[in-house]
């Protein structure tokens, strides 16, 4: 039996050893992916001084949100903190841990309100952090058996490009590149119109328990750090066949029954024509982001004018 625990650990070993290497000594290789924006959106959240207003949710905020516009109209900075609905709602919100302070509005911005607490692509979270293991505090405990289980496959991959030198070449999207970015966070490209190939997912009105109980405790974290979590529209294609009016009266209950913290939005008021959208129903145009940045800043100003008046300057 002893011989056999020796045999398997030595196994284990081995095929952990060159992954633990790669990542040490030979990452990070992902530094021109759009995942690699989210590295430098963190050092700049660090670098924020409160009160600031930040913004955390998947790319409906990339390619959303006109963050200039917020902080002219709050004078205060604003952090667009947005990444990708592949990673998880978890993975998303804990990006903003690095700096929350007194004063500081959190505002949430999801598609979905019914995930499981889970990592949603380990492979993708892996790509995202790489070696920069201060950024590894986004990570529960209970996610680093997922983690553990992908390092190999994202290891191996990371040493092939540094092999082929892959990662000193532009993803050919220019949308999608990790200098797509402006300074606040937001894609900084132009995105002016609709792609011909642009998809209309159904509408996701579910809220659900696990969901609302993990964003109870990032409201109150919120909260301990002097700080305020709310919750805002995300952007909906107003078409018959993606959704109805009903379903989105029915969301806007159950999410105002079941938030631990304040809905600002009336969803309604983020139905967009279906020209405003870019290639998917989360991605707004250049035109649509600048209409849901100003209907944000609109819930933003209301909410702040009565129980948030605190969390004026």
């Amino acid at each position: 039996m002893k011989k056999f625990i020796l045999k398997f650990a030595l196994l284990v070993a081995f095929i952990y050893f060159v992954p633990v290497f790669v990542l040490l000594f030979i990452c990070p290789q992902y530094t021109h992916e759009y995942s690699s924006a989210i590295f430098k959106k963190v050092q700049r959240l660090e670098s924020l001084k409160s009160p600031k207003i930040i913004l955390v949710g998947n790319s409906n905020l990339v390619f959303g949100i006109k963050s200039e516009l917020i902080e002219k109209a709050f004078n205060r900075p604003v952090e667009n903190l947005g990444f990708h609905a592949g990673a998880g709602n978890v993975f998303n919100e804990r990006l903003a841990l690095f700096n929350i302070d007194k004063g500081d509005i959190v505002i949430v911005s999801n598609l979905t309100y019914d995930d499981k607490d889970r990592i949603g692509d380990y492979e993708l979270a892996l790509i995202t952090v790489e070696n920069y293991f201060h950024m590894w505090k986004i990570f529960r405990i209970k996610d680093y058996p997922g983690l553990i289980q992908t390092i190999p496959r994202y290891s191996y991959k990371s040493l092939f490009r540094f092999f082929t030198k892959a990662d000193r070449t532009k993803t050919g999207e220019e949308v999608w590149d990790g200098d797509a970015f402006n300074e606040y966070g937001d894609m900084g490209r132009p995105h002016p119109a609709p792609l011909p190939s642009i998809y209309y997912a159904p509408f996701a009105p579910n809220v659900g328990k696990i969901c609302m109980d993990r964003l109870r405790d990032f409201a109150e974290y919120c909260r301990i750090r002097g700080g305020v979590c709310l919750i805002a529209g995300m952007p909906i294609v107003d078409t018959e066949k993606s959704t109805s009016v009903k379903q989105i009266e029915q969301f806007q209950v159950d999410l105002e029954r079941m938030a631990p913290c304040p809905v600002i939005s009336d969803c309604k008021d983020y139905l967009f024509a279906p020209d405003m959208f870019y290639d998917n129903n989360a991605h707004l145009t250049d035109e649509g982001a600048r209409l849901r940045t100003e209907q944000l800043i609109k819930d933003l100003k209301a909410f702040l004018s009565g129980q948030g008046s605190d969390f004026q300057q």
